[in-house]
């Protein structure tokens, strides 16, 4: 579901404890909902499709197919507290 931003939203990025630009959590919140978003890495086309076709004839990963994002404790505190706000 892709979010219809109001003009009360606001937005938050969480950069990785790593610096990498490819490790990138957004959370966009107003008065009633909230989104988290997270960006995928990049990859080239081919590994795209591969990854595509793989996925649709069910080849699972041992480790499964995810990025992590790494927060420290002031980011992980922010994160806390817009998140509260949602209850």
């Amino acid at each position: 579901m892709v979010p219809i931003f109001s003009k009360n939203m606001s937005n938050n990025l969480f950069v990785c404890e790593c610096n990498s630009y490819e490790h990138i959590l957004i959370v966009s919140s107003d008065e009633e909902l909230c989104y988290i978003s997270i960006h995928l890495a990049p990859l080239p086309i081919l590994k795209r499709i591969w990854n595509g076709i793989s996925y649709i004839f069910g080849k699972r990963s041992n480790y499964g197919n995810f990025e992590e994002i790494i927060l420290g404790p002031e980011k992980l505190n922010e994160l806390i507290k817009i998140l509260q706000k949602q209850q």
